[in-house]
């Protein structure tokens, strides 16, 4: 910009052109410049001298793209014998320019995006990475591909790596130890920039333990980058050599029957071969060369679990010395009220990936006495050494007097023998289910008989009656229609005159074609009532009736009140399996507690909120159980 300024006052002590227009040409120019920033640009750089066994880093920084979404960026080839691991984007670097020109204002902002990538060769020699494709949407910028040249690192023999695994088979889901040896033969001030690589380290899962700063800790480095294991320190002697060991061990998880060869892990660094002092007389690094040590290839045999003797109550646990308890959140039921199972697994294996055997495996609860939950249980929680589930199983006969014992099974690699273990018996007490009958049924009947059944729960309801009231008394209704005639009258023109017109009147034709029309409407309606299915039919009919009985409830004592909403409650639930019966429930357990607290029927009345929330929730389930009738 400073150069276009200088341009510009050489231009206009040179010319005779107007200030103004030189202004604008500088205008023009800085815009044009401001534009050309802009353009994308992609540059890839790899400092340094690369060796074998030692990652390198490839970085790559692109600018010119927007600030609101982070590019694409994609390789296009790699040579075989070089790994390459992409570990991410840093932030973009944001710089903004503001400038106010001739009373305007003009900005411009600078996006930089680095990114970056981990190259290793397993071989000397020159290896080729890209061309490079960085992708914004309507933005695209490509580089050229580089070349790396790798070079062989000294192997000093003061040096040893070793990687124990187990030499027998092993099975999907055991914990297997994997062992991990550093040693060194010489003075540890020496040793810098310490990695050790294995192909095991990214074939498998593995369980490591937490390392705190004052622990000793060995790096070992992954396709995910560094880690650091914690690990233990002591001496041994080989071959006349005394050694410093730093030892470390992790939990391997094999998932997939196999043979695997894991090829030989391989420790480097850089060792000190020249020392200085610096300002304070400290004796420091001033030249490192690049060592490494080769270690063994090992072999790991995962067997399959065997499925000869694999019982019904196995579901994926492997270890030793599991536990298997139960408990319910309730031991007096009725048959068909929910029980809420806590199950709870301990032992030594693989609880993170064991599940929830069946139920009824082993000799557990019947189908024919207990309603089970699907096979897909919840995946259940871990904490610690524990594992829970929870689920829901209701009881369908009433001779059941305990929840038996359960059994879990799981496969022990020591043995290699599948091994079972049994939950205590729950002991239960489990009572009838209330059968509805016609008298707990709310008819449409008088004022004054539905105010003798609130006084009297047991009075029986009357539909219809066979009383009248004529004059003033009330009067049977074959007294009230003696001397009548009864007989049907078969003259057609007697039966189309009005009495007080004889002849008809001029809205008789009206009358008649009305009527006509509201028979066939009517009988179209008749049709679609006839081709609802009869147990749709009797199902509401019974969910309305059930309804209404909460809602008189209200003016009974409270004893009979909780009774009458209780199994009236359970009788929706029957009715409409399918509705969420989380409220219902609640109101169940609520009801229990009333019906068994002492002194319940010498109470006067029963809480109208308690009543209102019942008729609430038996609403809720009928339109529920409505809307999934009409959805199907």
């Amino acid at each position: 910009m400073d150069f276009i300024g200088m341009t510009i006052r050489h231009a206009c002590q040179a010319t005779s052109l107007p200030l103004v227009v030189l202004l604008r040409l500088y205008v023009l120019l800085m815009s044009l410049s401001l534009a050309n920033a802009a353009e994308p640009k992609i540059e890839v750089a790899a400092e340094g001298s690369h060796f074998v066994g030692i990652p390198s880093t490839v970085r790559v920084n692109v600018q010119g793209f927007e600030h609101d979404s982070t590019p694409e960026i994609a390789v296009q080839s790699v040579a075989e014998g070089l790994n390459l691991n992409y570990l991410g984007a840093s932030r973009p670097q944001v710089s903004r320019t503001l400038q106010i020109i001739n009373g305007r204002r003009y900005e411009s902002s600078s996006v930089v995006y680095s990114f970056l990538y981990q190259v290793a060769a397993e071989s000397p020699g020159e290896f080729t990475i890209g061309p490079f494709l960085v992708d914004q949407g309507k933005k695209k910028i490509s580089h050229q591909a580089i070349t790396l040249r790798f070079q062989e690192i000294e192997e000093v023999d003061n040096m040893r790596i070793i990687l124990d695994v187990p030499n027998k088979p092993v099975y999907p889901g055991e914990r297997v130890d994997v062992g991990i040896e550093w040693w060194y033969a010489g003075n540890t001030r020496e040793v810098r920039n310490l990695a050790i690589r294995s192909s095991i380290f990214d074939q498998f899962n593995f369980i490591d333990e937490e390392t705190a700063r004052s622990d000793q800790q060995l790096p070992v480095q992954t396709g995910e980058g560094e880690l650091l294991l914690k690990a233990s320190v002591f001496e041994k002697e080989f071959q006349g050599r005394k050694y410093v060991v730093l030892a470390a061990t992790r939990k391997l998880l094999p998932e997939k029957p196999g043979e695997y060869e894991i090829p030989p892990i391989m420790a480097t660094m850089k060792k000190v071969v020249r020392w200085r002092r610096d300002f304070f007389g400290d004796r420091v690094a001033d030249r490192a060369v690049p060592v490494r040590a080769m270690g063994n290839g090992v072999k790991l045999h995962v067997k399959p679990l065997p499925l000869e003797g694999q019982p019904a109550s196995f579901a994926g646990a492997v270890g030793n010395g599991f536990s298997f308890d139960a408990s319910a959140d309730r031991t007096v039921v009725r048959v068909g009220d929910p029980i809420r199972l806590t199950l709870r697994v301990r032992g030594g294996g693989n609880l993170k990936e064991a599940g929830l055997p069946p139920l009824h495996a082993n000799g557990g609860m019947s189908p024919d006495r207990f309603r089970l939950p699907s096979e897909d249980v919840a995946a259940g929680s871990l904490s610690d050494d524990t594992k829970m589930f929870q689920i829901s199983v209701r009881v369908l006969d009433q001779t059941v007097d305990e929840i038996p014992a359960l059994a879990f099974s799981w496969f022990n690699p020591e043995t290699e023998a599948y091994e079972t273990t049994r939950s205590k018996p729950i002991a239960l007490r489990v009572d009838e289910a209330r059968i509805i009958s016609a008298s707990d049924v709310e008819s449409h009947a008088p004022r004054s008989q539905q105010t003798a059944r609130h006084s009297d729960p047991e009075a029986p309801d009357t539909a219809f009656s066979n009383d009248v009231v004529q004059n003033g008394r009330e009067e049977s209704l074959a007294t009230a229609l003696s001397g009548a005639d009864l007989a049907i009258e078969q003259d057609p023109q007697t039966l189309l005159t009005d009495a007080r017109h004889p002849w008809g009147g001029k809205f008789l034709p009206t009358t008649v074609y009305g009527a006509g029309i509201l028979l066939i409407a009517l009988a179209i309606v008749d049709r679609r009532l006839k081709q609802v299915d009869p147990e749709i039919v009797r199902r509401r009919k019974s969910l309305r009736n059930h309804h209404r009985r909460i809602e008189n409830a209200a003016g009974l004592p409270r004893g009979q009140a909780v009774k009458r909403i209780a199994d009236a409650l359970r009788a929706i639930v029957a009715e409409v399996p399918a509705a969420d019966r989380t409220e219902v429930e609640s109101i169940l357990s609520q009801c229990e507690n009333l019906i068994y607290a002492p002194g319940t029927e010498n109470r006067d009345a029963i809480d109208p909120l308690f009543v209102e929330n019942a008729v609430v929730c038996s609403r809720t389930m009928i339109k529920d159980a409505e809307c999934t009738r009409n959805a199907k």
